[in-house]
């Protein structure tokens, strides 16, 4: 699944697009699913980093995409790796996560989901943030893959699973909101996992939310982009037990969609509700 933009993988950048563009290079990768490759690349330091459907995870020369080394990793690799302090973590349709040494390829640590991992790690405060087809959100330790958290999302109406979650979590403020595909977007706090709020669509939430501007931005199967205000500064601190709050100046505010095809956009406004 798509990453975005940095390593909380906020959504929100201030660069300009270019105006133009040429082609300088391109790779061509094997590809077993389908013909696609769902990662997108991530650019670090003048390398490219990213996954493959036949299960492996490159490093490319960002000014010529010669391939600089390669590591087979498993299944398919839908996730778009982060690449942080001289590593690189990735998601695998295997189940696992894998950190790999950014130079060398080499594999520094795995860890053992419950289920595919097409969901891109977010990987903040020594962190690393990420979901899994078991309907988890996991939380581990970025330099050992040891698990700090998890946090078990909903079924589908019928007691159906879905791909659990396939959306790639953001972190902001202390906070990691990610979608599902029990329809719901969770705000969770992100030192303990225990659930501030959640909000509930229409249908699944495979997309990954973006922030900006104390809002989260998020798709979902039922056709709407949904705006969900949040305000960090009375936001509660995590405690052993913290109550749910209820916040009723938050808003949720669905962006219907197709309502633009009459030329207009129409905000219907919702009380945000807590979990």
């Amino acid at each position: 699944m798509i990453g975005q933009h940095d390593q909380a993988h906020t959504g929100y950048t201030t660069n300009a697009a270019p105006a133009a563009f040429e082609v300088v290079w391109n790779k061509t990768i094997e590809l077993t699913f389908n013909g696609l490759n769902p990662s997108s690349p991530a650019v670090v330091s003048g390398y490219v980093y990213v996954g493959s459907s036949d299960g492996i995870v490159y490093r490319l020369d960002a000014l010529n995409g010669e391939t600089v080394w390669n590591k087979t990793i498993g299944n398919w690799v839908f996730s778009t790796p982060a690449v942080v302090l001289g590593q690189v973590y990735v998601g695998s349709n295997d189940g696992n996560v894998y950190s790999l040494n950014a130079s060398t390829g080499a594999k520094i640590w795995k860890f053992k989901t419950g289920g595919s991992v097409p969901s891109s790690p977010a990987v903040v405060g020594g962190r690393v943030y990420i979901g899994s087809g078991d309907r988890n959100v996991y939380s581990l330790d970025a330099s050992n893959g040891t698990q700090v958290w998890n946090y078990t999302t909903g079924f589908l109406s019928g007691g159906r699973t879905g791909y659990g979650v396939t959306s790639s979590p953001a972190v902001a403020d202390g906070f990691v909101f990610v979608g599902s595909a029990d329809g719901n977007v969770y705000c969770l706090y992100a030192s303990t996992g225990t659930i501030v709020w959640s909000y509930t669509t229409g249908q699944e939430v495979n997309t990954s939310p973006a922030i900006a501007n104390g809002h989260v931005y998020a798709s979902s199967s039922d056709g709407n982009v949904y705006a969900l205000g949040y305000v960090p500064s009375i936001m509660p601190s995590p405690s052993p037990s913290p109550s749910i709050p209820e916040f009723p100046s938050f808003i949720a505010i669905p962006f219907l969609m197709v309502a633009v095809l009459a030329g207009a956009i129409i905000l219907k406004r919702k009380q945000f509700k807590g979990t």
